[in-house]
C-alpha cells in the first residue's frame, strides 16, 4: 500500500509539474517593456485623490524669436522624439504598452500678447493634468506664440514616468542641433572614482545609511526657522494649487567654474589624496544656503540661525550608458544645507564635504533601495505625509526643540514590509517543513 501512495504522489507531482512548464511555455511575451518600480509608481500616482497634487510632469520651456510652422515642429516630433519608445507608449499593469500616436492630439497651439502672459500660461499649464490622459503617451507640446514682440515659446510636458532629467537630456540631444545645425553628441555621464575604502568601513557607512533613512520619521527633525509654515497651518497633506514660478536672471557657467577651481585650487594643500574636486553643484548648493540665510535673517533678524538644521531632499542621479532606455535611475538623499554658516567660504567648504561623502559612501545606493521598497506599497501610504506634530513656537538657537515634522510614511511602509516578508517567510518554512514530513512519511517504512 506505502509502495502505491508514493507511486501515486510521484506521478501527481509530475503532471503538475508537465502543467506548470506548458503554461509558462504557453505564457504570451510581455506586452512591451517593463518599467522600474520607481518609473511605476509615478505613472500610477504616488499621492492619494483626495491629497489634490498635480501629476508629476515635467515642464520645459524653450524660447525663439520665431517658432517653426506647425508642419516642421510635427516632422521633427515624428523623426526625432517618436523614435523613443517611451513617446508612443501607454502605461498599462507596469509595462511601455506600444501604440499608435496621434501626432496632432499632442501639440497645442497658443497666443498670448506679452512676456507676462507667456509666464503666466506656463504656471497655469504645469500643474494642470495632460490633456490626453492615461490612455495616450505621457507627453504634450505647447506651441505659444508671443503676439507682442517678446519671445515665443515650445512648452515641453513630459510625465516624470517617462524619465529624469539624466535621460531626457538625451532626448534634448537629439532634437536640438548646434550653432551650424549639426547633431549633437550623445549625451554622456561619468562619476569620478571613489576614494578606497576597505570593506568593513563601508559595510559601517552602509548600516548607518540605513539607520537614517529608516528612523528619519522618529527625528532628528528640521529647526523652526521662517522657511517652514506656521504650525496652526500644518495639517494633512494637499495641494493648494499655489505655485508660482521665480526666474533667474541669465547667466552662463563661467563664473561658477571660476569660483569652483578657485576653491578646489585654494583647498589643494590641505585635502587628502583622492579627494574629490569641487563641483558646480557644491557652488550652486551653497548659494542657495546662503540665500536662504538672508531671507530667514530678514524675516526674523532676532531669532540666531547659529546651529539649526535646515535640510534639503537633494536628487542624485546615477551613471548610465548614453544609448540606455529612457528610466528613472536616482533618488532623493538627505542633505544638510549650511544655512548656519556666516561666509560663503564655510558654506561652500561644508557643502563640499556632505557631497563628497555622500558620492563616495554607499548612502545613495541606501536611500535608492529604501524608495524602490517604498514604491511597492499603496498609494494610501502617502496621502498622510507632512503631519505636524503642534507644539509652541521655539526660538532658533542650538539647543531649541527641533520642529518635528512627523512623517510615518516610511516607518509605517518599512515595518509592513518587515512584516509581510517576515510573514511570507514563516508561512514558506512551515509548507516546506509540511511537506518533507509527509513525503518522509509516505516513503519511510514504517
Amino acid at each position: 500500500m506505502s509502495d502505491n501512495r508514493t507511486l501515486a504522489i510521484g506521478v501527481a507531482s509530475a503532471v503538475v509539474a508537465g502543467g506548470v512548464v506548458a503554461y509558462l511555455l504557453r505564457r504570451s511575451p510581455p506586452p512591451g517593456r517593463k518599467l522600474n518600480p520607481f518609473s511605476a509608481k509615478m505613472a500610477e500616482g504616488v499621492f492619494a485623490k483626495k491629497v489634490g497634487a498635480p501629476t508629476g510632469a515635467i515642464s520645459a520651456a524653450l524660447y525663439f524669436s520665431e517658432l517653426p510652422s506647425t508642419a516642421e515642429l510635427q516632422a521633427l516630433l515624428r523623426d526625432k522624439l517618436l523614435s523613443f519608445d517611451v513617446f508612443t507608449s501607454v502605461f498599462r499593469n507596469g509595462y511601455w504598452v506600444p501604440v499608435v500616436v496621434d501626432l496632432a492630439a499632442h501639440v497645442v497651439e497658443a497666443t498670448v500678447g506679452s512676456d507676462a502672459e507667456l509666464l503666466a500660461y506656463c504656471e497655469t499649464e504645469m500643474v494642470m493634468p495632460l490633456r490626453n490622459g492615461a490612455g495616450a503617451p505621457l507627453w504634450e507640446v505647447h506651441a505659444v506664440r508671443n503676439t507682442g514682440g517678446g519671445r515665443s515659446m515650445l512648452l515641453f510636458r513630459i510625465e516624470h514616468a517617462i524619465g529624469d532629467g539624466v535621460a531626457l537630456n538625451q532626448v534634448l540631444a537629439r532634437l536640438a542641433t548646434d550653432s551650424k545645425g549639426a547633431p549633437l553628441p550623445p549625451a554622456s555621464y561619468t562619476r569620478p572614482a571613489k576614494p578606497p575604502k576597505s570593506l568593513p568601513a563601508l559595510l559601517l557607512e552602509g548600516l548607518c545609511a540605513a539607520l537614517k533613512y529608516a528612523g528619519s520619521p522618529m527625528g532628528r527633525f528640521d529647526s523652526e526657522t521662517p522657511l517652514v509654515p506656521a504650525r496652526a497651518a500644518r495639517n494633512p497633506l494637499r495641494f493648494t494649487g499655489r505655485r508660482k514660478i521665480v526666474l533667474m536672471p541669465e547667466h552662463g557657467l563661467g563664473l561658477i567654474k571660476r569660483i569652483k577651481e578657485a576653491a578646489t585650487a585654494r583647498q589643494g594643500g590641505r585635502r587628502s589624496s583622492g579627494a574629490a574636486s569641487y563641483t558646480v553643484n557644491d557652488v550652486i548648493f551653497a548659494a542657495a544656503a546662503g540665500a536662504l540665510r538672508r531671507y530667514c535673517l530678514a524675516t526674523a533678524p532676532t531669532e540666531p540661525l547659529d546651529g539649526c538644521l535646515v535640510r534639503a531632499l537633494s536628487p542624485i542621479a546615477f551613471p548610465r550608458k548614453p544609448d540606455a532606455p529612457l528610466a528613472n535611475d536616482w533618488c532623493f538623499v538627505d542633505v544638510p544645507m549650511p544655512c548656519g554658516l556666516a561666509t560663503m567660504a564655510q558654506r561652500l567648504e561644508a557643502s563640499h564635504a556632505a557631497f563628497a561623502a555622500i558620492k563616495g559612501g554607499p548612502e545613495a545606493p541606501v536611500a535608492k533601495a529604501f524608495t524602490e521598497l517604498n514604491c511597492g506599497n499603496p498609494s494610501w501610504m502617502f496621502s498622510h505625509a507632512a503631519q505636524q506634530a503642534k507644539r509652541p513656537r521655539r526660538p532658533m538657537h542650538p539647543d531649541c526643540n527641533p520642529n518635528p515634522t512627523v512623517t510615518a510614511t516610511l516607518t509605517l511602509s518599512v515595518t509592513l514590509t518587515i512584516i509581510l516578508i517576515l510573514t511570507l517567510t514563516l508561512i514558506l518554512i512551515l509548507t516546506l517543513t509540511l511537506s518533507l514530513s509527509l513525503s518522509l512519511s509516505l516513503i519511510l517504512p514504517r
